[in-house]
């Protein structure tokens, strides 16, 4: 899979420009995953438009009809959700609602094709004063919201036929990330109205677009990790707009950010072959090849939401609870999948267990349980990799230092 990976690397600024590519270098084997690899990562559209600029005789045909199939499918569903949604979006408008759309179709309109920028919901965030009132008019278009038993930073509804909605109430948690909190009040200074694809919402200045962006993966970094669809995006929302960077710089510095962007500015400038103002050229002699490295096989193993690969989603979970803890390594495995009452106590589901200490052997049972039955905890050693729990330390401690 190395080969895979370092072909992705080489060639995917190629690819997000439409470029001729070299397709003919991959076996059919390799053609096969890198298929599977950029449907993993959400970017398998992005490649399929590069596609008609390159020399295909060598691509398996089969291959290319599935790919093709799924291609049509994927962009013609795009296209009848949105317009499924306008009159939601209207129902926004009419009741004065100043809907803000986060992410997907807001990103969408740098893409080349936008209907090629993959998404499965809608992100939206209101001002604090019109949640409630957005919850309304979710409803009576006939969303359901879904109960969570997790303390979250969205509210979800569905409808049936239609995109997910996630109401954002906060774009992080206070506790964790209290230097970005307000983020979610600063985000409206200066918002324009804009109508895009027959939906009216407001738009954040590009800089905040930008930072949210830089958010995103920051904070999906930091719980389980992200994928190259998110860099895609950060890619085109650079490439295709002029920023304000000296404002960009001192947010990052306010926000606590400023490592982990340099090391995405890094892959963006030498990877992606993204041209950067000198203003961030400066500071990114200062970041190791060795972080870089680290973030872009940490990058390539997650998939968009952290979760495609197993054994490094475990050794990620692993890692993060040894940065937290002076145990022995075999302790910190073993706290791991048996949690102390008073952290258990701390999450919804499993409050019960403050009662008294006798249920806490039914809380770990019941965690174990539901973890194994999303594939995300398994105490088998070809689940945990240790080298890549001792990469993951260092690589956090890089980029999350303040």
């Amino acid at each position: 899979m190395v080969e895979i990976q370092s072909f992705l690397y080489n060639n995917i600024g190629t690819i997000l420009e439409q470029k001729s590519v070299d397709y003919s270098v991959l076996t059919i084997e390799e053609q096969y995953n890198f298929f599977e690899m950029t449907r993993a990562h959400e970017i398998h559209l992005l490649v399929y438009d590069s596609f008609k600029n390159s020399d295909m005789d060598h691509f398996d045909e089969s291959l290319l009809n599935e790919w093709k199939a799924l291609y049509l499918q994927s962009t013609m569903g795009h296209l009848y959700k949105i317009k499924n949604i306008r009159t939601l979006f209207d129902s926004f408008k009419e009741n004065d609602i100043e809907v803000m759309l986060l992410k997907g179709i807001s990103y969408s309109r740098y893409y080349k094709n936008p209907s090629s920028r993959r998404m499965g919901d809608i992100d939206i965030y209101v001002k604090e004063k019109q949640i409630d009132m957005a919850c309304e008019v979710l409803e009576s278009y006939g969303y359901i919201q879904q109960l969570s038993t997790r303390k979250s930073h969205h509210l979800v509804f569905f409808c049936e036929g239609q995109l997910l909605v996630e109401l954002h109430t906060e774009f992080v948690d206070q506790e964790r990330f209290p230097d970005i909190y307000d983020m979610r009040y600063q985000i409206f200074e200066d918002s324009y109205p804009i109508d895009y694809e027959g939906l009216s919402f407001i738009s954040p200045t590009i800089e905040y677009e930008f930072l949210y962006c830089m958010l995103h993966m920051y904070k999906h970094y930091c719980y389980v990790g992200f994928g190259l669809k998110q860099i895609c995006d950060l890619y085109y929302i650079i490439s295709r707009n002029e920023l304000n960077w000296a404002f960009i710089l001192t947010k990052l510095t306010e926000y606590k950010m400023t490592n982990f962007s340099n090391v995405v500015f890094k892959i963006l400038r030498e990877d992606f072959s993204l041209t950067l103002p000198d203003i961030i050229k400066k500071s990114l002699g200062k970041v190791d090849t060795e972080i870089v490295e680290l973030l872009k096989n940490d990058v390539f193993l997650s998939g968009p939401f952290g979760f495609f690969d197993k054994s490094k989603f475990l050794s990620n979970q692993i890692a993060d609870h040894t940065l937290k803890t002076s145990k022995s390594f075999i302790s910190k495995k073993l706290s791991f999948l048996f949690p102390s009452r008073e952290h258990l106590a701390g999450i919804t589901r499993y409050k019960y267990c403050r009662k008294t200490v006798l249920f806490l052997p039914i809380a770990w049972i019941h965690r174990i349980v539901s973890n194994l039955l999303r594939q995300n905890i398994s105490i088998s050693n070809n689940y945990v990799d240790n080298e890549f729990i001792n990469k993951r330390i260092k690589l956090k401690k890089w980029v999350t230092e303040k």
